[in-house]
């Protein structure tokens, strides 16, 4: 067995409601501030072929030139919602077959990979921009047999700027580089889902999603409607205070702004259909419901974590149950007996082999384990049974469930400062996010308020 560690737990509020509730990392908290502009967080894809999403006329060389069935180009995008981009796509291709290998931050400037079946024409320097600087690129850079789907790349670079930082550089310098000693020391990071993923401003969309699991679409549908977040603006605040209080789905419609879109949907249909709070649910897009779910999903992920964490056990020490995937083989081993778990632990001190914890679903097995113990225990508090997720349908898709990464490694390239600005260029592997790396410098109190 390992040494046992004892970890920092958060002292921010919304870290604990989305799960997310210790660091790894015991260095003091750096105040400064992120995303003072998109530039200040910028975000470049890396295909599976070790392409980076920016150089157009360096990649065409790489892709096709006959014609296949997809055309690849880069999308770039500032400050623009991922369902504000997908409409605009699908209105401008006349397809909802777009392929892409993951969503990018919203509040950032990111470079992506997309595909989209091939037409008759092939579009170019395409732009869409709007007056407060908000814009949509694409450039056309090859053609390929294949489309993207999720998780389909390697990961993302980011350079990311924190303004306002509080210590000098040296200061600065010494504990980053304690920091990232303590990341590699304690196995990486816990690969918990960022913020985004659970909503910054409005931080509940595991909370809806473990509504619907349950059954319970009255209090799913209020949850969207009425609670009120900190960070929401005063006329959406006011809008669901409002209708807290009257419970008048005509006279609120005018209220929520347009903005809120799916609000808006779900309030319009119930004043035609009083309490009929499944088909209000309905009327949401398909991706969103899934989106909900996926979302609980991820929130249990992130309490399995957390869970490990405050128990003392390293992001790389192999407890019984655990799953191992084998890099080399791509051959998943289950650590069942003492000797599986000390071969196994042989093999992720040597980098053979990672650790992954269940991404639950339907089908995720119940075993007399020490891991699936943790596993029972939240799900016993949450009150759930998987076979929900199997139930859900039609309300949103079934899910089976699968493995993620327990731990992830952000790749250092370089960091400069230069007075009170520091930036950071970093890689971190697909479905890992840079908030979580960020969160570990700047250990906020309130997330939000640096930008994260």
């Amino acid at each position: 067995m390992k040494d046992m560690y004892s970890f920092l737990r958060t002292n921010s509020e919304l870290d604990v409601l989305i799960g997310m509730e210790y660091y790894v990392t015991s260095t003091p908290p750096i105040r400064g501030k992120l995303r003072k502009s998109p530039e200040d967080f910028q975000v470049f894809e890396v295909s599976r072929q070790g392409i980076i999403a920016i150089n157009v006329k360096g990649l065409k060389v790489l892709y096709d030139k006959t014609r296949g069935l997809y055309a690849i180009y880069i999308l770039s995008k500032s400050n623009i919602p991922f369902n504000t981009m997908l409409s605009w796509l699908k209105s401008e291709f006349g397809t909802n077959n777009i392929g892409m290998a993951g969503i990018k931050d919203t509040r950032a400037v990111s470079h992506q990979f997309i595909s989209i079946p091939l037409s008759d024409k092939v579009r170019d320097n395409i732009l869409k921009s709007e007056s407060d600087g908000r814009y949509i690129a694409l450039s056309f850079v090859g053609f390929s047999p294949k489309g993207l789907s999720v998780g389909g790349n390697l990961g993302n670079i980011f350079k990311i700027t924190i303004r306002e930082v509080n210590v000098t550089r040296d200061v600065f310098k010494n504990v980053f580089e304690k920091l990232m000693h303590e990341i590699r020391v304690y196995g990486g990071l816990p690969n918990y889902f960022g913020y985004q993923r659970f909503g910054t401003i409005r931080p509940n969309t595991h909370i809806i999603g473990r509504y619907i699991l349950l059954g319970d679409y009255e209090a799913a549908i209020m949850e969207l409607l009425l609670s009120v977040y900190p960070h929401e603006s005063p006329r959406s605040k006011e809008a669901r205070e409002f209708l807290k209080e009257t419970m008048d789905f005509k006279r609120a419609l005018n209220r929520f702004p347009p903005s809120l879109k799916y609000e808006r949907i779900v309030i319009k249909y119930l004043s035609r259909h009083r309490n009929d709070y499944k088909g209000a649910l309905l009327r949401l897009p398909q991706w969103l419901r899934k989106l909900f779910i996926e979302a609980y999903q991820s929130y249990i992920f992130n309490k399995l974590v957390s869970y490990r964490l405050s128990l003392g056990i390293g992001l790389n020490e192999v407890i019984h149950g655990d799953n191992v995937f084998l890099l080399s083989s791509g051959y998943v081993r289950k650590a069942e007996r003492d000797s599986d778990i000390d071969e196994l632990q042989e093999y992720v001190d040597l980098g053979l082999a990672r650790i992954e914890l269940p991404l639950v679903g339907y089908a995720t097995p119940i075993n007399d384990t020490r891991l699936d113990e943790m596993l029972i225990k939240i799900l016993e508090e949450e009150g759930i049974d998987l076979k929900l997720f199997k139930e859900v349908y039609p309300i949103a898709p079934p899910i089976k469930g699968t493995l993620r990464p327990l731990s992830c490694n952000p790749l250092l390239y370089d960091f400069s400062i230069n007075d009170d600005t520091v930036t950071v260029t970093f890689f971190m592997p697909s479905g890992s996010y840079a908030t979580v790396f960020l969160r570990e410098v700047l250990k906020p109190r309130d997330p939000f308020i640096v930008g994260l």
